[in-house]
């Protein structure tokens, strides 16, 4: 068995070291047209090989190839963040088959400035003659319709373990808001939690529904409590913090009263009142192609 395993990549490199008149397809599938502002930026790409060889991507010089991006905003490229390609070393695409690459495209290119983006991928390879590309895809950045805002100073635990004498009079700020995305005529919510330097967190909370008021508090720690309806009956209740980061989640469904937040005035605890769990699989089931990033 080892010694036919040997003969068999013998044989495919050997093919692989052969001129390649291939013809290689890419297809580039953004996982949405508009995104908010500092909100992760996923891309897919599928390549098929149409040569009738295996194309087999290497560090050796005969075979090195790369997957790259070319984005164009206001008719001027975009400059990548990183000197590098993306990777394709140790693909092999046999004669008629595909490959899917997923990856994050805001992590290589800034694409934090508001406005349309044209993007296409590309993919050359050392055997090949011509550099393969895809069709282009448009994409907006928008920072949203602001909706509500609230900002609150960031603990001492948050702030650092120096001494409050040695941060000066100064407390440190970070703001909440809610805006909202309207893409096809779907309106979508988000959290985002920003200082004036930086932003900490953009965290999409689900569709807008008209069916129920949203509720949201801010706790004796300055943490968000938010209950957003998703649909009818359901609502999504969320715990972010001043990082931007999501603590506690929890879908809900409507029983006698709509769900919503309580906050008591002397010690800033902050309650859910009405409204039960509800299960998944039972009350809900989880979309396939939900807007968090995932394609």
């Amino acid at each position: 068995m080892i010694h036919c395993r040997v003969l068999w990549l013998a044989g495919l490199m050997l093919v692989c070291a052969l001129p390649v008149t291939a013809q290689v397809s890419v297809e580039l599938v953004m996982n949405q047209e508009k995104y908010m502002q500092y909100e992760p930026i996923y891309a897919r790409v599928r390549l098929r090989n149409y040569s009738g060889q295996p194309l087999v991507f290497g560090k050796d010089e005969k075979l090195k190839g790369a997957l790259q991006l070319e984005i164009v905003q206001n008719r001027r490229f975009v400059k990548p963040l990183k000197q590098e390609d993306f990777s394709l070393v140790g693909t092999v695409l046999l004669p008629g088959q595909s490959e899917e690459f997923v990856f994050r495209v805001d992590r290589y290119y800034k694409l934090t400035r508001k406005g349309h983006y044209t993007i296409h991928a590309f993919v050359r390879h050392a055997k090949l003659k011509d550099v393969f590309r895809s069709a282009d895809r448009s994409i907006e950045v928008t920072p949203g319709v602001e909706v509500w805002r609230r900002t609150v100073g960031v603990p001492d635990v948050l702030a650092g373990s120096r001494a409050v004498s040695q941060r000066g009079d100064r407390l440190q700020m970070r703001s909440f808001s809610l805006r909202v995305l309207e893409e096809r005529a779907v309106r979508h919510n988000y959290v985002v939690v920003e200082d004036a330097k930086r932003v900490y967190g953009v965290i999409c909370i689900g569709k807008e529904v008209s069916s129920a008021p949203r509720s949201q508090e801010i706790d004796m720690l300055n943490r968000l409590h938010v209950i957003s309806p998703v649909a009818s009956r359901l609502f999504r209740y969320l715990v972010i913090n001043l990082d931007g980061r999501i603590e506690h989640q929890e879908m809900l469904k409507r029983d006698r009263t709509v769900p919503v937040l309580v906050r008591d005035g002397k010690t800033g605890q902050v309650s859910r009142v009405g409204g039960i769990e509800a299960v998944a699989g039972v009350d809900y089931k989880l979309p396939e192609n939900a807007k968090t990033g995932a394609l």
